[in-house]
């Protein structure tokens, strides 16, 4: 909310006053919702179930970036267990929400919202240090990385090759009814995985192609199934090695990796 009502506010200073939290973290494959309450909650349409979990102060300044909140929780909840092995695959977002159970209709007030950080094992606890928002746009990011791969994307200024000297257009045959799948006959103008890594242009979708073979190719995901007879274009596709960038494109002095430098740690060689 964004001003408080007259209600949230006699809530908050009553004496009796028992309010509750509600935790959603959420990351691009999953969402999980927690309360701290002891029942389960529904607020703007989520559940959100009793767990062992809190939260010490946020810490607010001036500075937006410099917002933290450190979350407490069991080790065998969800979201905790996704730390316990290993990372996550995707990033974490935590969003805290302070409500009054008696409150009709309710109010919410977000008391932090952010990243989760790294977190820490104790014991049967996690404890996740998360930071705001404004913290995480405000870490810089490289703009090389010392690895064998381009650090150039295909078709950019730094590769030197223009997108329209590789393209190829034509008709689609036919497509499965998932829209994964195209057949076209000018797919077996190239040899097979040419189209790999690349993508195709149909009805203004763009899609990036993960196999080809002879006359189909594979999309990542789907595209609103075409009709025969439409028209398309596609590009092909580079894993960023430089036997690919020479074999390829015949582009290896625009190559932008170091495919040179020794793959495991010298100082351990005997």
């Amino acid at each position: 909310m964004k001003t408080a009502t007259t209600d949230y506010i006699a809530l908050e200073t009553a004496d009796e006053s028992t309010p509750i939290e509600v935790y959603k973290f959420w990351t691009a494959d999953d969402t999980w919702h927690l309360t701290d309450g002891d029942a389960p909650f529904v607020y703007d349409g989520d559940t959100y179930l009793p767990a062992a979990i809190s939260r010490g102060p946020v810490t607010q300044n001036e500075d937006p970036a410099s917002n933290t909140c450190t979350i407490t929780m069991s080790r065998l909840t969800e979201p905790a267990v996704q730390y316990v092995a290993s990372l996550p695959m995707h990033t974490m977002r935590v969003m805290i929400t302070r409500l009054h159970r008696t409150q009709d209709p309710l109010e919410g007030e977000v008391k932090f919202a952010g990243f989760v950080g790294t977190p820490t094992v104790k014991g049967a606890e996690v404890q996740a240090a998360c930071v705001s928002i404004a913290k995480w746009m405000d870490q810089p990011i490289p703009n090389y990385r010392l690895q064998p791969l381009c650090n150039a994307s295909l078709f950019d200024d730094e590769c030197g090759l223009t997108a329209a000297d590789y393209q190829t257009d034509g008709t689609i045959v036919a497509a499965n009814e998932t829209g994964t799948v195209l057949t076209a006959d000018e797919f077996a103008l190239e040899d097979d995985g040419y189209f790999e890594l690349g993508h195709v242009l149909i009805n203004g979708h763009r899609r990036m192609i993960t196999q080809h073979i002879g006359t189909s190719v594979t999309l990542r995901y789907p595209i609103p199934v075409p009709d025969a007879g439409d028209a398309f274009s596609a590009w092909p596709g580079c894993n960023g090695a430089i036997s690919t960038c020479l074999a390829k494109f015949n582009n290896k002095d625009n190559h932008r990796g170091y495919p040179d430098m020794p793959l495991d740690n010298p100082t351990l060689w005997i």
